[in-house]
């Protein structure tokens, strides 16, 4: 059995191992996860059957893993600072505005009214632009209103003009 605490570096055991406890703030077991049984220590009861389904993880308890994680992520934000992240964005969806053709413009352009999310229209072309993006392992969501560019943090205007490329490849 793999005992998590605090430490984010065991959530691997957890994902390879066929039982694992798991573990809230120090001393505090919240369950044992089994293949065939989920273990409630703390609840009056000696186990409970699994769904053979994903809703084998539903609870009332979270799980104090995600925490684990996103703490580290959240001091790195708050180390290179909200503001900053979000003036790189916006220059990188500035760019993409500025790069586009203005009728696939979903998005409003002015600063004040838009985020670092720019949305697409690339009407019939849609299937070919996003069949294009994958290909070159760009990474977008499509939505109702069109194709959803969300640079952040890890991207570069490098990055942008590869996309803008291949937008102009497939669509003029």
């Amino acid at each position: 059995m793999s005992d998590v605490n605090n430490d984010a570096g065991a959530l691997r055991s957890i994902l390879v191992k066929q039982e694992a406890r798991v573990y809230g703030p120090p001393g505090s077991p919240i369950s044992s996860l089994k293949r065939s049984k989920v273990d409630w220590p703390h609840h009056g009861r000696e186990s409970l059957p699994s769904a053979p389904d994903a809703r084998r993880f539903w609870g009332g308890t979270p799980s104090p893993i995600p925490a684990a994680i996103a703490r580290h992520s959240i001091a790195a934000l708050n180390e290179i600072g909200i503001e900053s992240i979000r003036e790189h964005n916006v220059q990188l969806a500035g760019q993409l505005i500025e790069g586009l053709d203005p009728s696939m413009l979903v998005s409003p352009r002015e600063v004040a009214r838009r985020s670092g999310t720019v949305v697409v229209d690339p009407g019939t072309k849609r299937p070919e632009l996003l069949d294009r993006l994958a290909k070159a392992d760009v990474h977008v969501d499509e939505r109702v209103d069109g194709i959803r560019v969300s640079p952040h943090l890890v991207n570069t205007q490098s990055d942008i003009e590869t996309f803008l490329q291949i937008v102009k490849d497939v669509c003029e």
